[in-house]
């Protein structure tokens, strides 16, 4: 509904598009690459981090985190998976 709704908004794709992510953006999962969007988060911390990559963390309610790194959710706990971002 966002993207169809909204002339502003912005949908970034992937590990490739954390430089560009803001805190407060709506985050979405894909976890089996099917085209459908099973979760939704919300960025809460974005860091550069020493060896110059960058991390996203994200707020949920299904697991209780305030800061759930993204990287590990979309390579280890479902390996494949597909982040999008979406800023208003």
């Amino acid at each position: 509904w966002i993207l169809k709704s909204h002339r502003t908004v912005t949908e970034l794709k992937g590990i490739a598009a954390f430089p560009k992510v803001e805190v407060g953006n709506i985050t979405q999962f894909d976890w089996h690459n099917a085209g459908i969007r099973n979760h939704t988060a919300i960025v809460t911390k974005v860091a550069q981090l020493s060896d110059g990559s960058w991390q996203v963390w994200v707020g949920e309610h299904t697991d209780p985190y305030e800061y759930r790194n993204v990287t590990s959710m979309i390579t280890v706990t479902h390996p494949g998976a597909t982040v999008y971002f979406l800023s208003l």
